[in-house]
């Protein structure tokens, strides 16, 4: 989840159950858990409109990670956990927006139930369509953008099946009387998809859109923060997996002392008993030793 400083408008993730809301900085909630917010993973794309095909252009890769985060220490599975992240990053750095394909071998085999929405006011005999990067939205053919569905208020939304933990480059297309296609203006919008794990069971993503682009300054401004925002998820991670670490390190300590204790308890619960047996012992003994007494005198 790595962005760049680019034009390339990112999507904010949130899920519902059933149905929710989510802009051209967009928003996507999951019902039953909190508003999970997403910054974009990769450094995206520019847009360079040629007619009215806007031919993606590739950008240089994310950033490194802080040093300080590449070679913090730990266990085995904070190391792993380091590693999936740099993997993570890693590949989005190669990938090649031109190339459908690489996109979709970014994102899981299981398939996330998404919406996406947008208010704009239509002229008499215009349509709304939505074309991106995944073959389930053209692949950036016009001609097999995805059809959307309107509803009052001046509102469109279609839905559709991404995989989890994906990256989606697409942009709206409002088609014409004429038969002409008009596209949204400014940078790609960027959609990233929580990986499978996070996605709440019967959740469905909105994304709720703006059609009016964002400025370059406002964009280089987002893109920024959101490279700090992914440093300090990544810081994040690592310290959540330490403290589980540390966390199972104590309760094992504690499982040690538990057993410690119960040793110490059954060797005092031994000494016990053979005290309590001398004990009685030492008073049979005396017990004789008066009796015989007894026998003595009565005896003389």
């Amino acid at each position: 989840m790595l962005a760049a400083n680019v034009a390339t408008t990112p999507a904010r993730l949130s899920a519902r159950r059933g149905s929710v809301v989510g802009n051209r900085c967009a928003s996507l909630t999951a019902a039953r858990v909190p508003v999970l917010t997403r910054a974009p993973r990769s450094r995206a794309l520019i847009v360079q409109s040629s007619n009215d095909w806007p031919a993606p252009a590739l950008v240089q890769g994310p950033p490194g990670l802080d040093r300080q985060v590449a070679q913090h220490q730990g266990g085995g599975s904070l190391e792993r956990e380091r590693m999936e992240i740099m993997e993570k990053a890693a590949k989005l750095a190669n990938i090649n927006p031109n190339d459908p394909k690489s996109l979709e071998a970014i994102g899981s085999k299981v398939q996330c139930r998404v919406q996406f929405r947008i208010g704009y006011q239509t002229q008499v005999g215009e349509d709304l369509f939505i074309v991106g990067s995944h073959k389930k939205m053209g692949e950036w053919n016009q001609h097999h953008a995805l059809p959307m569905q309107w509803s009052d208020g001046g509102n469109w939304f279609t839905d559709l099946e991404l995989p989890a933990g994906g990256v989606v480059f697409y942009k709206y297309v409002v088609k014409q009387a004429n038969g002409a296609y008009r596209w949204q203006e400014g940078a790609n919008n960027l959609l990233v998809l929580p990986d499978e794990w996070d996605i709440p069971r019967d959740s469905m993503f909105v994304v709720d859109d703006n059609f009016s682009g964002l400025s370059r300054s406002s964009q280089n401004m987002l893109a920024s923060k959101v490279i700090s925002y992914e440093k300090e998820i990544v810081q994040l991670r690592l310290e959540t997996v330490k403290a589980k670490e540390m966390t199972k390190a104590s309760l094992k300590e504690l499982l040690l002392t538990r057993e410690e204790l119960e040793e110490a308890n059954s060797k005092l619960d031994h000494y016990e008993r053979n005290v309590a047996t001398v004990i009685a012992s030492m008073q049979h003994q005396q017990d004789e030793a008066n009796s015989g007494a007894r026998y003595g005198e009565n005896a003389r």
